[in-house]
């Protein structure tokens, strides 16, 4: 693990060939906001760092491409509460629209949400990549829910019983 400069383009810069994790986009945003010096004060410095934020992330996006392989991880922008001062709306933003920029160049893009990944664009690979998604729960298909069992469709024949005589 290495932990990266300010730059996440010179972060990226001597990836050719090899794996990289870029683990999390969010901090980095944020880092980046701070050290910039953005505001909720002024509409303009955050326009301006928003901006600059962009123009950086599209030449990491280029350096991920000499990468062997790129996995970028991002909080999931905009599914909770929006926050009510300017900053945090901002980084919020910025981060949406970063993770839409790095998901329209990539190859696949997958969403997690309680340890599964779920396919949104591209294709499960073959292979050695194939074989990271292994994770030992063998009665899980991947990206699927446990196959229900005889004794679990028993006991939720029996609580469908139990539900109805409770309404008659």
């Amino acid at each position: 693990m290495v932990a990266g400069p300010e730059s996440l383009a010179d972060a990226l810069a001597d990836a050719a060939g090899v794996c990289v994790l870029v683990d999390g986009l969010g901090p980095w945003i944020a880092t980046a906001m701070y050290r910039a010096g953005a505001s909720g004060d002024s509409a303009a410095g955050l326009a301006r760092v928003r901006e600059e934020l962009l123009v950086e992330l599209d030449i990491a996006v280029q350096s991920m491409r000499s990468a062997g392989a790129a996995i970028v991880v991002a909080e999931q922008a905009g599914d909770g509460v929006l926050p009510g001062d300017p900053m945090s709306r901002a980084w919020l933003d910025v981060l949406g629209e970063a993770t839409q920029r790095i998901a329209d160049r990539a190859e696949r893009v997958e969403l997690v949400v309680a340890g599964r990944a779920l396919m949104i664009a591209g294709q499960v690979d073959s292979g050695p990549v194939a074989d990271l998604r292994r994770h030992g729960d063998k009665r899980r298909a991947a990206g699927g829910c446990r196959p229900r069992g005889e004794r679990a469709r028993r006991r939720a024949a029996v609580m469908a019983a139990r539900s109805a005589e409770r309404r008659s």
